[in-house]
């Protein structure tokens, strides 16, 4: 199979077991547990990061896990952090929903920016065909 149409199955794969997690964490934690919708954002935020670029890092891309990279992969997901945070204070504020719906609505936005940023910046070599 084609290099780079591996990468992004598997990519796609890992995203898909990371978004599991933090869909599952988020309805738990805001609908059953009822806890607030900031801390439950950064902590769900931090713990599906880390397994995200384990993941990618050895299962995606079969690249070593170094510490730079792990900087520069949260420092990337930092940058949707805040806009899935700049997204989350707007629909608070015109949008009457659930804040389980407002987390899910950030997510479109949120990924593409996330994934063209570690294709640029953390995953170049490892795209390339």
């Amino acid at each position: 199979m084609n290099t780079l149409l591996s990468q992004i199955i598997k990519y796609a794969g890992v995203g898909g077991i990371t978004t599991t997690y933090g869909l599952l964490s988020y309805y738990v934690y805001l609908e059953q547990l009822d806890f607030n919708i900031y801390f439950t954002y950064v902590f769900v935020f931090v713990t599906s990061v880390l397994l995200s670029y384990y993941l990618n890092s050895k299962y995606t891309f079969k690249k070593k896990v170094s510490t730079h990279d792990a900087l520069a992969y949260y420092a990337i997901y930092f940058l949707g952090f805040l806009l899935g945070l700049l997204l989350i204070y707007l629909f608070d504020h015109y949008l009457v929903i659930s804040d389980f719906i407002k987390i899910i609505f950030t997510l479109p936005p949120r990924l593409i920016l996330v994934f063209i940023l570690l294709k640029v910046f953390i995953y170049k070599d490892q795209l390339k065909t």
